[in-house]
């Protein structure tokens, strides 16, 4: 989902151009999410519920929390164009997760 978001949020927003990488790997992106990489301060609270504020400059503002199960869960408010700028492609957090769902080619989202 964070790899997904950040390639749907397409550029860097304000000053995230100091932190921008364009050859991010899904990986990286990752790596970015769950460390708050773009931040001197790591605002999860654990490994179980990661965050996205800024990954390499992109906007993303994504938080999911994996401590269930077979579970991905989402918040419960729906994605604002102008804090989460991947919400143009995917307007909803059950599309976003669909959309990894799909490109795993399997699973199935909670519900």
């Amino acid at each position: 989902m964070f790899w997904l978001a950040y390639k749907a949020a397409a550029r860097p927003t304000g000053l995230g151009v100091l932190q921008a990488r364009n050859d991010a790997t899904e990986e990286d992106v990752w790596r970015n999410a769950v460390s708050s990489g773009d931040y001197s301060t790591n605002p999860n609270s654990s490994k179980s519920k990661p965050y996205g504020d800024y990954v390499f400059g992109r906007m993303l503002k994504l938080g999911l929390d994996l401590s269930m199960r077979d579970c991905v869960g989402t918040p419960q408010d729906t994605p604002r164009h102008d804090y989460q700028t991947w919400s143009y492609e995917y307007p909803t957090y059950a599309a976003l997760l669909q959309a990894a769902i799909d490109s795993l080619q399997g699973g199935q989202p909670c519900t």
